[in-house]
């Protein structure tokens, strides 16, 4: 339990509902006053406090584990004044004493909960940052990685491409020395040589040699040619 010195006397924290309070023993002590008089002086005013805000009315079996501290929760109940409640009760005190405890009271016994409380906030949000900041972290990495792998990819895939391009190409080359050889061997049938086909054709043997590698092309001349050359072969 908390130990907290008010004007050179160490008290023990006392805590209801999360918040810190007060009983009337501990107001008498801290105020030194006859034992009794804060109790008195909250039962002349008691409808100037207000239930739950104030002040708490609890008894043993009212507590559990909302209750912190080493005070004794008396069996006919117990009063415990909140910071809002004290302020209102040690109100009439004006002697020097009251208004020194009062102070530190408020600043070193009632709001350190809040300090403390706030303190432990802003370490979670912190923890919560970082947590946050190893997932993005986490997240770059992985698209790092990412990035990379479509780079190996798009690489094995480009490579995979070149290869089927040359396949192919290789493929139409010889698909077209098939076809020269196979229209060479039908010339040859009908006719005694090349240049024979040539002066049928009317045209000479480079300008054969020269359609004949050409074959496949979609150019006019092309097109001319081996229609002439099917119908000369019929």
């Amino acid at each position: 339990m908390d130990l907290i010195s008010i004007n050179g006397s160490e008290i023990k924290s006392v805590e209801y509902k999360e918040q810190r309070v007060v009983t009337f023993k501990m107001v008498d002590e801290l105020h030194q006053r006859v034992s009794g008089t804060a109790r008195k002086a909250f039962n002349r005013n008691k409808d100037k406090f207000i239930l739950e805000k104030d002040y708490f009315f609890v008894k043993p079996e009212d507590v559990g584990a909302s209750f912190k501290g080493t005070s004794e929760i008396n069996n006919s109940g117990t009063y415990l004044l909140t910071e809002r409640g004290y302020l209102k009760l040690v109100k009439p005190f004006g002697d020097e004493l009251s208004w020194q405890v009062q102070d530190m009271l408020v600043d070193c016994y009632f709001k350190l909960k809040e300090v403390a409380k706030d303190f432990s906030n802003n370490e979670m949000i912190l923890r919560m940052l970082a947590q946050s900041n190893e997932v993005i972290k986490q997240n770059n990495e992985n698209q790092k990685a990412l990035t990379q792998l479509i780079k190996n990819l798009d690489k094995k895939l480009s490579t995979l491409e070149t290869k089927e391009n040359v396949k192919s190409l290789k493929k139409g080359r010889k698909t077209k020395k098939e076809k020269i050889l196979k229209l060479k061997s039908q010339i040859l049938k009908k006719y005694n040589s090349i240049i024979e086909f040539c002066k049928a054709c009317g045209f000479n043997q480079s300008t054969f040699y020269r359609h004949l590698s050409n074959m496949g092309k979609k150019t006019s001349s092309q097109i001319r040619f081996e229609e002439l050359i099917e119908e000369k072969l019929k």
